[in-house]
């Protein structure tokens, strides 16, 4: 029997997590091509601190947070096994404690979540000023939440299952731009469309919303522990010695330029929590564009018709600043509709 020949548009980790769950099940059954316009290098995953934190930026309607739960609780047990089988150091994996000051007017994003986190400690204002005595924390932030959470470095974690996809016979067809689903008619038999802001063109979907974000990668070993406070003042340290401090969250660009003087005021914020991240040496600064979508990740298998042709795609896209916390569950979802076509 033929090889199903599969075509996944897209190298960030969504598309790149995809495409492993399906060559994990189905090596000897599909030949298949990773397709993408950007290398690993030029992705937003690989601009992101690679956090796993559950959070409701979606939306807090339950049929949704059930969802979220189940694609936040696949990655999370996916990180554990890797820690668990001794490959947290290779790939970038690491389980820290992430301190979060709270505003009380906004939101609670967090709460809904409580039965997935491994650690979710409300703190007191008084504990906050305890565990940073040298500043005056804003009047605004009424208390804090201690959580564990897992980084996942993406500059170890990309190549590492690059190597795995590789291993497994799969393909990279990298510098090739797909502007329409009907040029992959008669060449493959399924795509998976993993192609973030790109999902907007490519599969006519209005709900998608850029959110550019700017962080700066620094070489400080000594910090251990994460800190966010709203969106332009976090402190991610991965576990090869890496902290990423940012940040930005600019909805509605779509560019990735990099502004000094964004930086300069997300660095001062960040040296106020540890003023020894002045000495730190800066490796790189990074912009990206979230791939928000209104409503939550697509995660779905659509039959595209072109005159007598048809093609099935499988969308997974839209996980906006949720990537990394997403990933190997809206993949696993992809796998299930993959197993359910191929089948």
């Amino acid at each position: 029997m033929s090889k199903k020949k599969v075509a996944v548009i897209g190298s960030g980790v969504s598309g790149l997590s995809s495409a492993l769950q399906i060559l994990q099940k189905y090596k000897e059954e599909v030949d298949l091509t990773i397709i993408a316009e950007d290398d690993l290098e030029d992705t937003t995953s690989m601009v992101a601190a690679g956090l796993w934190r559950p959070n409701a930026v979606f939306g807090a309607d339950e049929p949704l947070i059930d969802l979220m739960k189940r694609w936040y609780s696949d990655t999370r047990r996916h990180y554990e096994e890797l820690i668990g089988n001794g490959q947290d150091s290779k790939c970038g994996v690491s389980s820290i404690f992430l301190v979060k000051l709270i505003d009380s007017s906004e939101p609670n994003q967090h709460d809904c979540f409580r039965d997935i986190t491994p650690l979710m400690f409300h703190m007191t204002r008084l504990q906050l000023e305890q565990l940073y005595p040298h500043m005056e924390i804003d009047a605004n932030f009424d208390y804090g939440i201690l959580f564990q959470v897992f980084l996942c470095r993406p500059r170890l974690y990309l190549p590492w299952i690059r190597e795995k996809i590789q291993e497994l016979g799969g393909n990279f067809k990298i510098g090739t731009k797909i502007d329409s689903f009907e040029s992959l008619v008669g060449t493959y038999d399924l795509v998976v469309n993993c192609t973030a802001m790109g999902a907007k063109v490519l599969a006519g979907d209005q709900n998608m919303i850029p959110i550019k974000g700017q962080v700066t990668l620094v070489e400080a070993p000594w910090i251990t522990a994460g800190l966010s406070a709203y969106y332009d003042c976090y402190i991610f340290p991965g576990c090869d010695g890496t902290v990423t401090l940012g940040g930005s969250y600019e909805t509605g660009r779509n560019d990735r330029e990099l502004d000094e003087q964004l930086k300069q005021t997300y660095l001062e914020k960040c040296y106020q929590f540890y003023p020894s991240l002045r000495q730190a040496k800066v490796i790189k600064d990074m912009a990206g564009v979230r791939p928000y979508r209104i409503g939550g990740p697509r995660v779905e298998l659509e039959q595209l018709n072109f005159g007598s042709h048809e093609l099935p795609v499988i969308h997974n896209y839209g996980h906006g600043p949720e990537g990394w916390g997403l990933h190997w569950g809206t993949s696993s979802s992809v796998l299930e509709l993959f197993s359910q076509w191929i089948n």
